[in-house]
């Protein structure tokens, strides 16, 4: 990893920002964390394989030094009362081992299994991240259950870090406190186990293949958008409906002028973007999907 600073940071906060940064490049094959178990293999395979060559500004690191603070801080507190912190677990699943290290777990009215995320206000309102937490939750539990705990209620404990009190006051649906405790379902543990065992054989299959011949990201993965069809009347700037598809826009456009004959509509179809690639993804460089679609 080439690091960069852009900003003209000063020098302190520059070289805390790249401490402790992992070389993914020298990881041992036989071994895989959860973290990187449940994402994409042609993410994890790009990464491995072209570490040295990615350029990322120090400025990127700044929410994982304040996400790894907040973990150490927890963590220090926790070390009181009935909880194991920060344990690391580990299990052979065929020619891997599967490592993780869970964030809390405490024995009370439920044995409850907690991650922590420093994450956006955004990703508590739309749910973007929701079910790669559960994914990630689970393959945790299920470590927990092979050595020999039994959760049987998983959490995660989101603090909000662009959270407004201005914005709370006056909505009421937006999150009220800058901290958002979400209930994961927890699975059967014959469905964690076919679920790592399903991405473990992803990742190995991953690993014999060339950087063009590995498996693209799904929708899912993307962060892709749905393709909507915006109905706008005259000249107006917003849009007067939107529609998940073109025969419903269609539709609505016919019942519309039936009552308001004399309205001029025009239909906009509104291209789904894959919000991953394009604005979070540093592999983007190194993906053919990505740059075959012309960034897209």
């Amino acid at each position: 990893m080439k690091y960069t600073n852009k900003h003209k940071l000063p020098k302190l906060l520059e070289e805390a920002l790249v401490a402790n940064t992992y070389d993914i490049s020298q990881t041992d094959q036989s071994k895989i964390s959860i973290t990187s178990l449940i994402e994409p293999p042609r993410i994890r395979q790009l990464k491995i394989r072209h570490w040295n060559e990615i350029e990322e500004d120090v400025s990127e690191n700044i929410w994982r030094v304040f996400g790894g603070a907040i973990h150490q801080v927890l963590a220090l507190a926790g070390q009181k009362g009935n909880r194991l912190m920060e344990e690391r677990l580990s299990e052979w699943i065929g020619v891997k081992e599967i490592t993780g290290r869970f964030d809390c777990y405490e024995e009370g009215e439920h044995k409850t299994l907690q991650d922590i995320k420093v994450t956006s206000v955004w990703n508590i309102i739309f749910k973007s991240s929701q079910k790669n937490w559960e994914n990630q939750l689970n393959c945790y539990c299920y470590l927990m259950r092979k050595a020999g705990f039994e959760p049987d209620w998983l959490q995660i404990v989101a603090i909000l870090r662009d959270w407004t009190s201005s914005k709370a006051k006056k909505d009421p649906k937006y999150p009220q406190i800058p901290v958002a405790i979400i209930p994961v379902e927890i699975w059967s543990i014959e469905k964690q186990r076919a679920y790592i065992g399903e991405r473990v054989a992803l990742h190995i299959q991953a690993e014999e293949l060339t950087d063009d011949k590995l498996p693209e990201c799904t929708p899912e993965e993307k962060w892709q958008d749905k393709t909507t069809w915006a109905v706008y009347k005259g000249k107006n700037k917003t849009a007067t409906k939107v529609c998940p598809s073109e025969e419903n826009a269609q539709k609505f456009m016919a019942d519309y002028n039936v009552q308001y004959p004399k309205a001029i509509l025009r239909l906009e179809k509104r291209e789904g973007m894959a919000r991953r690639c394009g604005e979070y993804c540093n592999m983007n460089e190194f993906c053919n999907c990505y740059q075959e679609k012309g960034g897209k």
